[in-house]
Formats: structure tokens, sequence, C-alpha cells
């Protein structure tokens, strides 16, 4: 006997032996639910105006400057705002 939607109450295609780990749309603690009562309780993000294989727009930069920079301090980096606990300095 296949398992009901939790919500709607509608056969889902798992049968009760179906163990939960090779399901989908089955939330641990509440039980199976259907696809469309899934995405109803869960929605997907929708999108975000970001082209597939880009990142952020011309005006922000590409991230690619980041990326690039060394692993090492250059002279300008400003380090003197960093908090430093010297009580922690085990001599």
């Amino acid at each position: 006997m296949n398992e009901l939607c939790i919500r709607c109450n509608k056969p889902t295609p798992y049968d009760q032996s179906t163990p939960i780990t090779l399901r989908r749309y089955y939330i641990e603690g509440s039980g199976q639910l259907c696809e469309k009562c899934y995405f109803t309780l869960y929605p997907v993000a929708g999108p975000l105006g970001i082209p597939l294989g880009g990142g952020l727009d011309e005006k922000a930069g590409t991230g690619k400057e980041e990326r690039n920079r060394p692993l090492v301090p250059e002279k300008n980096d400003d380090y003197s705002k960093i908090p430093i606990d010297l009580g922690s300095v085990q001599q």
C-alpha cells in the first residue's frame, strides 16, 4: 500500500516499506508529503536575476579581484584595527 501525503491525504509513489533515505519529499518527524504539498510548504527560491554562470554585475565588479589577491599581506593593508588579546599569549 502506498504511503499517503500527511497534508492532502493523497497517495504518494512510495510504499510504506520504502526506507526514508530512498524517498523524496519525506520530512523527518512529520512524514511523507506529495510533491505538490512539499513545494507549497517549502517553496524554492525564484531566479535572482543573475545569469547562469554569472556573478556580480559590472558595477560591483566580477569578484575576480579578490580571488587573484595574493595571500601575503601588502604594504597598504591596515591591520591596526584588529583587536589583539595579549592576555592569552603564553610566554
